[in-house]
């Protein structure tokens, strides 16, 4: 088995064509993302912040008004978003965020 490491994932379905290849095009050209095995699936490197990233993409959904069942989600390890957390608890945990 081929092991990749990646910092921040973005998933997203998006029914319409169109706002798919323009929300793939803006997250390409915005964000550096980089499309992974599953073409609903990219990485994005961590140059910005976690939030700013989220930020970034919320932007982006906003810009292309996408619709209600439309699905946009972004993943990062707790440490990596230097996530608070007094406790330790969720170190070692994915957070993740509903843009869309």
């Amino acid at each position: 088995m081929e092991r990749k490491f990646y910092q921040i994932i973005l998933m997203f379905t998006i029914g319409d064509d169109e706002k798919r290849k323009k929300f793939i095009e803006c997250a390409v050209n915005e964000l550096n993302a980089q499309s992974l095995e599953d073409q609903s699936t990219f990485s994005i490197p961590l140059g910005v912040s976690f939030s700013q990233s989220c930020d970034r993409v919320k932007g982006i959904c906003d810009r292309l008004q996408l619709s209600g069942s439309d699905f946009v989600d972004m993943y990062c390890s707790a440490k990596l978003c230097n996530y608070e957390d007094t406790d330790k608890e969720h170190s070692d945990k994915i957070v993740a965020v509903k843009i869309k």
